[in-house]
């Protein structure tokens, strides 16, 4: 039999009775645990967090087929109860309580970087969408040991906005210790997605979200940027999209890209056709898309891009008129992107704990159960 209840059976089980003997052993809890628990952050010290999935499953135990208490929906507010190997219990703003696994939430000291990184990338522009080949990681930094801010499903896509050439380190290095040699390098895409947070994914763990009829001319290279120049009818009535791609002929490497093409639909053939093709250069992101470029031949839609040559770089732009696509424009250029400078300051991260009735009240609720 439960303690409390001897208790009870021994002491009376009167109204008034049990309520004077629960009210002295949730006083004796509340004491006990607020004396063990002071000075000691992180032992039941309600630290705040946030929901880093498109949803989590609050868990009544650690058990995953144990019963699901509530779901909660991504950047959701929740208090970390207590800890248990790598699994949290957590309650939310509703006052449910169960557990999750620690992968699946951020603390403030993340999310505030979260916002660092967000508000230091905001201008950038979007290069076209990628798509999860199966559940992947989005890091705050572009290193396989960086905080995880939230895990794409397969198929989901982003939003591409950059591309790193990053070392591959076997841990995060501590100014107490050495720095470990590269175990490589690594091709990372800064990526933005649906809810507007930028992070780092592997360029190898994703594919690009371009229309199938157009991928088919990707010839195994990997696409880095597309963009549509606007439409064309064709013969059956359908709109058909003129679109510019760029892509990355070897992979690993410090640039960007190294070939651009731009496909029309030709109503003759009633397919696809290149209207010009580039390549064998050091390209380098962000493509630019220009609603009118003006030049000698006329007006019309264009594009420009950065190329290295000789270590000077240089922006092109592009005239597409009709059926032809004109250089017009080679101008000298500086490096476009500014460096990403996280500050990792010293963030609270602790609540205020509960007061006395609402910790009275949860006794209580555990007490009747």
């Amino acid at each position: 039999m439960n303690p409390r209840h001897l208790i009870i059976n021994k002491f009376g089980r009167t109204a008034s009775q049990i309520w004077t003997i629960w009210l002295f052993l949730v006083m004796v809890n509340v004491i006990t645990v607020s004396i063990a628990c002071q000075g000691k952050p992180g032992i039941d010290s309600f630290e705040s967090a946030f929901v880093a999935r498109k949803t989590i499953e609050l868990r009544s135990s650690l058990d995953p087929t144990s019963k699901t208490v509530a779901t909660l929906p991504l950047e959701t507010p929740i208090t970390i109860l207590s800890r248990r190997r790598s699994f949290l219990k957590v309650q939310s703003e509703q006052g449910a309580e169960g557990w999750v696994h620690k992968s699946q939430v951020i603390t403030p000291e993340l999310r505030a970087l979260m916002t660092q990184l967000r508000e230091q990338t905001k201008s950038y522009t979007a290069q076209g969408q990628v798509h999860a080949f199966q559940a992947l990681n989005i890091h705050l930094e572009p290193h396989r040991w960086s905080p995880t801010l939230y895990q794409l499903a397969t198929d989901e896509g982003v939003e591409v906005l950059q591309h790193k050439l990053q070392e591959r380190l076997p841990y995060e290095p501590r100014p107490s210790i050495p720095q470990p040699s590269p175990t490589g390098v690594d091709d990372w895409y800064l990526v933005r997605t649906t809810n507007e947070q930028p992070g780092w994914v592997l360029a190898t763990g994703v594919y690009s979200g371009i229309p199938d009829e157009i991928q088919q001319y990707a010839e195994g290279h990997r696409i880095v940027a597309y963009f549509p120049l606007g439409k064309i009818k064709a013969n059956s009535g359908a709109q058909k999209t003129t679109w510019i791609w760029t892509q990355a002929e070897q992979v690993k490497q410090t640039h960007d890209f190294s070939l651009v093409r731009v496909f029309q639909w030709n109503q003759r053939m009633n397919r696809y056709q290149t209207l010009r093709l580039e390549r064998g250069f050091k390209g380098y992101l962000p493509v630019v898309l220009i609603p009118e470029v003006s030049s000698k031949r006329g007006k019309g839609p264009g594009f420009s891009f950065t190329v290295e040559h000789n270590r000077k770089r240089t922006r092109r732009t592009y005239l597409l008129l009709k059926s032809r696509v004109y250089l017009v424009k080679q101008d000298p250029v500086e490096q476009f992107f500014a460096p990403i400078v996280l500050k990792k300051g010293e963030i609270i991260s602790h609540k205020k704990p509960p007061g006395l009735m609402a910790r009275l009240l949860r006794q209580w609720n555990k007490f009747i159960e």
